[in-house]
């Protein structure tokens, strides 16, 4: 899935969602992000947050409700190279 399909079906999911669904999810990402912060441990502001927000967007987009170090490292590396692309841009402009 690419950056742009990523982030359709994060917004059209994303309006779907109860408050209570938005909620219960917020507060189980709460817990997830001080893992993905030690996880990212050598990106700085902003790429960190960059990161973490490409972590939030993908799980919302694929209705992915768990998190399992085994088999999701691939999404910490894409959320990686995410911030990568964004901050190179920020530094062009």
């Amino acid at each position: 899935m690419n950056i742009q399909q990523l982030k359709q079906n994060f917004k059209t999911k994303l309006n779907k969602m109860t408050d209570k669904e938005l909620q219960s999810f917020d507060e189980w990402y709460i817990e997830l992000q001080d893992h993905l912060i030690d996880k990212f441990n050598d990106l700085k502001r902003p790429r960190l947050q960059r990161a973490l927000d490409y972590v939030y967007m993908y799980f919302i987009a694929t209705d992915k409700r768990e998190y399992d170090e085994r088999y999701d490292n691939c999404i910490l590396h894409d959320a990686v190279i995410f911030s990568q692309l964004k901050y190179k841009k920020q530094l062009e402009s």
